[in-house]
């Protein structure tokens, strides 16, 4: 569904149309839960920012504009949630590390996704995950990856292009 179209059930949504929520639910719900996920790795945690995403949205929808992106409005959200988890969840992680958590539940998915996952992992940079998850899982454009991580379009296109050269590299 484009934008457009969305932005037609955000609006009946923002009128009392309860029922234009399970569109936009169904229309983002992949994207919130990849947008997520790569952060957080763990099923059951993702599943909880995702609730945490969109009631946070529905809070603040007032503050959307139509017209604008909203897949990207609502990814910007989920992504903060993660990253503030993730943020939490290493605090805690360093002031006892006898009692670790563990992330957990990594889920079973395509062998060659999993391979590029793990070289990612390997370095970690600030944003790979993402943006190789934005552009190859979810197909998204380079200006709305940019616009949900807050950095400028030509970074975004140059960290990729480094994902795509250490995964080719290294598969």
């Amino acid at each position: 569904m484009v934008n457009k179209e969305l932005d037609v059930y955000v609006k009946s949504f923002k009128q009392g149309n309860d029922e234009a929520f399970d569109v936009i639910y169904d229309e983002t719900k992949k994207l919130i839960y990849l947008s997520i996920h790569p952060i957080i790795n763990s099923n059951s945690l993702t599943e909880d920012l995702m609730q945490e995403t969109y009631m946070k949205a529905i809070k603040s929808l007032e503050s959307y504009k139509i017209g604008t992106n909203f897949k990207a409005w609502i990814c910007r959200i989920a992504h903060n949630l993660a990253i503030n988890e993730y943020n939490s969840r290493k605090k805690v992680e360093s002031l006892d590390e006898e009692n670790m958590l563990e992330i957990e539940d990594k889920s079973p998915q395509n062998s060659l996704l999993d391979s590029a996952y793990e070289i990612l992992n390997r370095d970690p940079k600030t944003y790979e995950k993402e943006i190789f998850t934005y552009r190859i899982v979810c197909d998204m454009k380079f200006s709305d990856i940019s616009t949900i991580l807050d950095l400028p379009k030509s970074t975004v296109f140059n960290i990729y292009n480094r994902i795509i050269k250490k995964i080719k590299d290294n598969i």
